[in-house]
């Protein structure tokens, strides 16, 4: 399988290329770890019953509505393989693991591409006709534009599709305005689920920690085709400490939108377009004549590095995405991204 993903180049210190918390792990991280010895010397739970009970009292669930995974990927991965779906629909451009995994179990993959109208990418809704049996992906948040799918047109899309599963990608939810964007699958009903990443808003890409939420009959069915201890006994008891964080998950929405704006106008003023999303990374497009592979051959000089989002559907050479990081290092890139379009020798 090819993967098409941030942070796998060499020589990279300061990653734009991955989209993780600016802030860093919280402190509860570094205190897990200094008592983390019984943790790694016993035999996690079989199903990471931790973590899940922990999520199902943060999200005012029943532990039976909530399974967690070794990341989002597996879960989507999972759903994939224990529904057997007849298709797998995405809307692109869109993360690339929900074709991998239909691929994987040799399924059809079929597409509904957007266009772009006033800077946001609307999903051709037209194109966009699953049948009883298949599934349809949504990003919610989209990756890589960061930006909401309307939750208004996805819901009157759901009503006139019966016998279709959607599945919410919410990776990158936690890093919205609560005010501006909620989960659309509190409380689970039939035929929707949610895939969560914890690793992200929680800077821990390591532990690899993400979260499903479903119905009860979803997770028994998923329960009975996943892997056993496919979370660590480190990641199992870290989720309810992370969770408690209020303080912190705070501090990051606030970080997040006050340097999306700064970080936007900035790159506006260089002559980039940006497209406004919500979550802690921009989708941006050099001017006409640059190219990403170009930019990232200077900042590798600089041990800097962004994603070339030329691998998603409907994107160019001249696209690529950076995740938000301290402000220094924000300023750091857009140094040298200046220096690189005026030509200079960076």
């Amino acid at each position: 399988m090819k993967w098409d993903h941030g942070g796998a180049m060499t020589g990279v210190t300061i990653d734009f290329s991955v989209s993780l918390n600016p802030l860093g792990p919280p402190d509860c991280v570094a205190e897990l770890l200094r008592d983390a010895l019984p943790l790694i010397t016993r035999y996690p739970s079989l199903d990471a019953a931790p973590a899940r009970r922990s999520l199902a009292a943060f999200l005012g669930l029943d532990p039976g509505e909530v399974l967690v995974g070794n990341g989002a990927t597996e879960l989507i991965g999972l759903l994939v393989r224990a529904l057997r779906p007849g298709r797998v629909w995405v809307i692109e451009p869109c993360y690339s693991e929900y074709r991998g995994a239909a691929e994987a179990c040799g399924l059809p993959v079929a597409a509904a591409p957007s266009r772009v109208v006033d800077g946001r990418f609307e999903p051709l809704w037209e194109a966009l006709a699953p049948e009883p049996g298949d599934v349809v992906f949504v990003g919610y948040p989209n990756n890589p534009t960061g930006q909401l799918p309307p939750r208004e047109a996805l819901e009157r899309l759901r009503k006139t599709r019966p016998g279709v599963y959607w599945v919410f990608d919410e990776s990158f939810l936690a890093f919205v305005d609560p005010a501006k964007g909620s989960s659309p699958v509190l409380p689970p009903v039939p035929g929707v689920a949610a895939v969560c990443s914890l690793t992200k808003f929680y800077a821990v890409p390591g532990l690899r920690l993400g979260y499903l939420v479903g119905t009860g009959d979803l997770v028994r069915r998923l329960l009975a085709a996943k892997d056993p201890w496919s979370v660590n006994g480190l990641g199992e008891h870290l989720v309810g400490r992370l969770l408690a964080e209020t303080a912190y998950a705070a501090e990051t929405r606030a970080f997040v939108t006050a340097e999306r704006a700064r970080v936007t106008a900035a790159l506006e003023r260089l002559g980039l377009r940006v497209f406004s999303g919500e979550a802690n990374f921009l989708l941006c497009a050099l001017p006409d004549g640059y190219e990403v592979q170009a930019l990232n051959a200077c900042l590798l000089r600089h041990g800097m590095a962004v994603r070339n989002a030329s691998t998603f559907a409907g994107l160019s050479a001249r696209h690529f995405r950076m995740g938000l990081r301290r402000a220094d290092e924000n300023d750091r890139l857009l140094e040298v991204l200046s220096g690189f379009l005026r030509g200079d020798n960076v």
